[in-house]
């Protein structure tokens, strides 16, 4: 059950992740903070 949890909680941080990922290409973010994240 923890494994369980605790796998969907990283899909929803990818999922974060990759909507962070597209506004940051709208702003046009350098690179280099992409990468820190």
């Amino acid at each position: 059950m923890m494994e369980e949890s605790f796998s969907h909680f990283i899909e929803k941080l990818k999922a974060d992740i990759l909507d962070l990922d597209k506004s940051w290409a709208k702003k046009k973010v350098p690179k280099k903070i992409r990468i820190v994240y």
